[in-house]
């Protein structure tokens, strides 16, 4: 049993500090809201703004 703990703790620490190319460099794009004012990613970040994109959809 501690060997499995052990493998998980090893495995949980590698995918959360290991970097990935998407956590690396995000593509700068623009998105409009549904009160028509436009969003740019890089300069919301260079505000100092946290920026979350969240995915849906409902089937």
């Amino acid at each position: 049993m501690k060997i499995i703990y052990r493998i998980g703790l090893i495995f949980i620490f590698l995918f959360c500090f290991s970097k990935t190319e998407a956590q690396v460099l995000a593509p700068d794009f623009s998105a409009t809201d549904v009160n028509n004012q436009t969003y740019n990613l890089y300069n919301e970040l260079s505000q100092g703004k946290t920026v979350v994109l969240d995915f849906f959809a409902y089937y």
